[in-house]
């Protein structure tokens, strides 16, 4: 992702102003200026010299007051003369303006005074009714508080006193019984993720199932038991366990599940009154019924006998507990459901998928730490993924037959039929990969978009110089970078260098365990009194990046020939180049260390350039897999798929490798040339996913996140409907529509995802490929893994989201 306006605040002055101890009132009202401002030595003191310089001064001011007063006499004299007297038509028009302006005040005013004559009048005093109506509602409120506080209190001294400490067999059976839910929630997500639901759908599925009772009808069973006690109250009150030993029977399976996912109904077993008085009501007489029933469930727990056991003391110990204890799971259960319906609900992907989803992310992980060790710049990347795509059977892409018949055609002798694989090397620094499906072109194409390039520095045109014993290499640094995080860490140099006779040498030093490593020094805290005192973004300056890249004279005849010179003399013994090869070279300083795992959990991939290869590496994996269901000859509806890996994003997608040129746009209409298709038609149709990465929340770093918008690591890629700065400065901004599509076609995957912006409005901001590709008309949302540390010499993301970012654009290549 690269940086856009992010530069920060100035730092405010220091100090404050002496006082002001001079008699000037102008001087001390502008006490600051004055005591910064040089004071001026007596008039007998000061030298000729000064004093020719202080006529001058004045001598200048007069001049420049002269010219002002003639410049305003001369503008004065030019101007028309004033009239001193007016005309007869426009005193006649300016009375006239006058009188209309009076008749609309009259008219205004008059229509407010009638409209005060209709309203009704105001009464000053209330009526006995009214004041009598009044008193009575706040004596039944004051009532019905009494009334509540003393069912509180009553259930309060029924609870049994709580015990301060537990015995072992209390802690041993508190363990066993944790292992026994944790077990029961595995088992659990597995046979969600059987059914293709999340854990509190399957849940609220197994309770809804295992009650198989609404709302309305327990309110209809209420109603009748409360008919039943008023014709014959004994009656109800014995029939009272049979009518709970009636109830629906819970399944052990339904028990075991809300017992593990939600944990309600411990408390109604162990305290029936308490949570029969802490039970929400759903009548319709409010407040005065609910203290009414709060009172009678703790009256009846002090009344009531104790049963023959403890289970049926548990299970009917006054039919009003139960009662009220069945209204309070019955309302617990509605409200959860209806937070599960409407709220965001935000898990980690371990809660939500079972052990198999995370043991397939780990086993992606894998593959994707060998590629970011092999592949640390974008030439490095497109040469991979060509040898990938070959494998799976993808050709070149050969646009032949160009002069026949003075049009555009293919190559009669390839076939290019739904389920052809081919790709598009540009300049061995973008890539595209396309997968041709059966659908018509007009209907659009399905396009993941990644960059390749990450943040890094370039050796100079001219690099080698010495100085002072040691040999050093100039840098430039590309895309947006904090220097300091690149001094004293090891190096490694990637790249190529095309000599003058056009033959290309590719170059790595320092990636493999005997190579030599290269480094920039940074000041000693000892001598860095100076450095201290620069802000963090000057600590390290752009030409202070030098990388050390030798220390020892070429020697000659026993004389020391110089530092430089013995660099240039290894590289030409090596590789056969000289210092003016380097003028037409591209070599990249990067990290010199492999990816691996963090955390001892290894739940995370730590690495270099995981902006943005953590999405590019997930987006080929998946149109590889897509490509693979595709055969020959097949009538399931399939789109035509294109996956493009582009250079330059780090630096405004620039170039003719970068996404601001045509490079997809003349692919595409090459694509739509030979289908005989208007491009124009294929591009407004299509859909892409920009995918590059987002800023997961890092709680170190919180003040620069909104939460609520935040990406959080685990939790799912990243979906962010704008990028941009601040206002949306140089945003792409998702339509909902298109938003509103992605939803359906993620969810029906089973892909998890969160939507996030890019930390707080005012803090920065940053930008994607997304622009790029909505300039040609194509609808685009941004779709990426969140990062810690991005821009950094070393970044962080989590592999369950790595795992969600191949699922994702497998499901949108498929959709």
């Amino acid at each position: 992702m690269a940086d856009q306006n992010t530069s920060g605040k100035s730092n405010a002055g220091k100090g404050s102003p002496k006082k002001n101890t001079g008699g000037n009132k102008k001087n001390a009202q502008n006490g600051k200026k004055t005591a910064n401002a040089p004071q001026k030595r007596p008039y007998h003191r000061r030298t000729p010299e000064e004093i020719a310089a202080d006529n001058a001064a004045k001598e200048a001011a007069r001049l420049v007051r002269e010219a002002a007063k003639a410049a305003r006499e001369a503008a004065a004299a030019q101007a028309p003369p004033k009239r001193k007297y007016r005309s007869s038509e426009e005193v006649a028009a300016e009375k006239a303006a006058k009188a209309k302006a009076r008749e609309e005040r009259e008219a205004a005013r008059a229509a407010k005074l009638a409209a005060a004559a209709e309203a009704p009048p105001k009464r000053k005093y209330r009526s006995s009714e009214e004041v009598a109506a009044e008193k009575a509602a706040k004596a039944k409120a004051r009532e019905e508080r009494e009334a509540a506080r003393a069912a509180k209190l009553a259930a309060q001294a029924a609870a049994p006193p709580k015990k301060k400490y537990r015995t072992s067999e209390q802690v041993a059976a508190d363990k066993a019984a944790q292992i026994k839910a944790r077990e029961e929630r595995e088992a659990m997500r597995a046979k969600a993720h059987e059914m293709g639901l999340t854990l509190p759908k399957y849940l609220a599925k197994l309770e809804a199932d295992a009650a198989q009772v609404t709302l309305d009808e327990v309110a209809a069973v209420k109603e009748a038991q409360a008919k039943k006690a008023l014709d014959e109250p004994s009656a109800a009150v014995s029939e009272a366990p049979a009518a709970v030993a009636a109830a629906p029977v819970v399944s052990a399976e339904a028990s075991s599940s809300v017992a593990a996912g939600k944990n309600r109904a411990g408390a109604a077993a162990k305290n029936p009154a308490r949570s029969a008085a802490k039970a929400p009501s759903n009548d319709a007489s409010g407040t005065t019924q609910k203290a009414a029933a709060k009172k009678d469930a703790a009256t009846a727990s002090k009344t009531a006998q104790p049963a023959a056991s403890p289970t049926q003391t548990a299970a009917v110990p006054t039919a009003a507990a139960t009662d009220k204890t069945a209204e309070s799971k019955e309302e617990k259960k509605a409200v959860d459901l209806l937070k599960e319906k409407l709220e965001i609900k935000k898990q980690h992907a371990a809660e939500r998928f079972a052990a198999k989803e995370i043991t397939a992310a780990d086993s992606f992980a894998q593959g994707y730490k060998s590629f970011l060790t092999a592949c640390k710049t974008e030439r490095e990347c497109v040469a991979y993924f060509i040898e990938k795509a070959e494998a799976a059977g993808f050709e070149p892409f050969d646009l032949g037959g160009v002069e026949a018949a003075n049009s555009l055609q293919f190559d009669v002798t390839k076939a290019y039929f739904p389920g052809k694989k081919v790709y598009f090397n540009n300049r061995g620094k973008s890539l595209i990969l396309a997968v041709l499906g059966n659908e018509p072109l007009e209907n659009g194409l399905r396009i993941a978009a990644a960059h390749i390039d990450s943040p890094r520095l370039d050796l100079k045109p001219v690099p080698f110089y010495e100085d002072k014993g040691l040999a050093l290499a100039k840098t430039h640094y590309y895309g947006g970078i904090k220097k300091y995080q690149w001094v004293t860490i090891p190096l490694a140099l990637h790249g190529v260098v095309v000599t003058k006779s056009g033959e290309s040498i590719q170059i790595v030093i320092g990636e493999k365990p005997e190579d030599p490593k290269f480094c920039i020094t940074d000041l000693l805290p000892h001598l860095g009194k100076e450095q201290y005192e620069r802000s963090l973004g000057q600590g390290i300056k752009g030409e202070e990046l030098n990388i050390v890249i030798g220390s020892r004279p070429l020697m000659l005849d026993g004389k020391a020939e110089g530092f430089k010179l013995n660099i240039l003399k290894i590289l030409n013994d090596r590789y056969g180049i000289t210092e003016a090869d380097f003028l037409s070279a591209e070599l990249e300083a990067v990290p010199a260390y492999p990816a691996c795992d963090i955390g001892l959990d290894a739940g995370l991939v730590g690495a270099y350039g995981q902006d943005d290869r953590v999405c590019a590496y997930p987006s080929v994996e998946a149109i590889l897999a897509y490509a693979a269901t595709i055969q020959p000859g097949s009538t399931t509806p399939t789109h035509t798929c294109i996956c493009v890996l582009a250079d330059k994003e780090e630096i405004g997608s620039c170039g003719n490798t970068g996404l601001e040129s045509n490079f997809l746009y003349d692919f595409i209409c090459d694509l739509s040339i030979a289908a005989s298709t208007n491009p124009r038609t294929v591009l407004r149709n299509s859909k892409c996913l920009s995918a590059d990465v987002n800023a997961g929340f890092d709680p170190t770093w919180p003040g620069v996140m909104e939460a609520n918008n935040a990406a959080f690591m685990g939790q799912g890629l990243a979906v962010t409907k704008y990028t941009g700065s601040r206002g949306k400065n140089s945003a792409s901004d998702a339509s909902a529509e298109f938003v509103g599509w992605m939803r359906r076609v993620f969810d029906e995957a089973n892909v998890q995802w969160q939507m996030a912006e890019l930390g707080k409005v005012d803090e920065g901001g940053g930008g994607t490929v997304a622009a790029e590709v909505a300039n040609l008309n194509i609808d685009v949302l941004d779709v990426g893994v969140p990062v810690l540390s991005m821009h950094a010499p070393f970044e962080l993301a989590s592999k369950t989201d790595i795992y969600q970012m191949r699922k994702a654009a497998l499901a949108f290549f498929a959709a």
